[in-house]
This record gives structure tokens, C-alpha cells and sequence, in this order.
């Protein structure tokens, strides 16, 4: 499972998609390119853009920091990442 099943269920939670790695301090919640696909199925739900926030938001302060990569565009997917945020690091590559 990944992220876009997260968000597409609201009765997921987010601990079940949570992946651990070779660090024990850090885990990841994968991706792929059904995100971008979330634009058309849920471009007609008023709220959609705090779905992600909600469900961080039930890990209770489970992690120091989440790190959220996203596109580097406009789209629905940005939203959901700009109403999660409460600090912004911005990188940007030429």
C-alpha cells in the first residue's frame, strides 16, 4: 500500500502504510504515480486538500519531523502537502 491509499480511505490509517528502513530512526510511507491521479477523483470534494492532514495528524506526535517531498507544481498533491505543513524547507535545482 501507499500514500494514495491512505487518502483515498478514510478508514486506513496511516500506520498501516508506514514502511520501516535501514535506520531505525527513520521510516517512509511510499508513492507512486496513482497520486497524480487523485487530481481527477477527488478534484469535486470540498475538503480533500486536509486529507493527508487529518491522517498525519492521528499519528499524535508519533515523529519528530515528517518530511513530505512533493511535485513542483499546482496540483492537488501540493495542496494536500501545503495544508499539512506547519515549517516549509524549500529546495530548488537547476
Amino acid at each position: 500500500m501507499v500514500v494514495t491509499d491512505v487518502i483515498r480511505d478514510d478508514q486506513l490509517p496511516i500506520e498501516k502504510v508506514i514502511q520501516p528502513t535501514r535506520d531505525p530512526n527513520i521510516d517512509i510511507v511510499l508513492s507512486n504515480l496513482s497520486l497524480g491521479k487523485l487530481q481527477s477523483e477527488l478534484h469535486s470534494e470540498r475538503d480533500s486538500h486536509y486529507y493527508l492532514a487529518d491522517k498525519i495528524e492521528a499519528l499524535n506526535g508519533g515523529y519528530n519531523f515528517v518530511i513530505i517531498d512533493s511535485p513542483p507544481n499546482l496540483v492537488l498533491a501540493t495542496w494536500f502537502v501545503l495544508t499539512t505543513i506547519n515549517k516549509a524547507m524549500f529546495l530548488h535545482t537547476r
